[in-house]
Parts: structure tokens; sequence; C-alpha cells
């Protein structure tokens, strides 16, 4: 399982195109091969709602 937290997933391309190469070279089979990406997500009315919630206490955003 190759675990990606957090970033673009578009950065993220070459780095499962190389997870793939080395686990068929050392003779895995490429279709049982996982890849998860994480990202935070935080939602509210509004991104005002959203950010005033999320940064409780915190008047520098």
């Amino acid at each position: 399982m190759l675990a990606i937290i957090g970033g673009r997933p578009t950065n993220y391309a070459s780095l499962v195109q190389l997870y793939k190469k080395a686990a068929a070279h050392a003779g895995h089979d490429e279709s049982q091969l996982k890849v998860g990406s994480h990202s935070i997500g935080f939602v509210g009315e509004n991104t005002e709602q959203a950010a005033d919630n999320f940064f409780v206490g915190n008047e520098s955003h």
C-alpha cells in the first residue's frame, strides 16, 4: 500500500508510477496494488463561517 497524506494529488503521479514499476519488477501483480490518499476538509454554510469555526481563537486567519 502506498499512502499519500495530503497535498495535491497531481504532485504524486510520478511517485505512484515508480511504486507500480518497482512492485512489478519485484514480481507483484500491478492490478492488485493499492494507493490511498487522505486530505482534510472542513465545511460550513459559507467559506467565512467554515474558517471562523475551524480557526476558533486564532485571529490570524
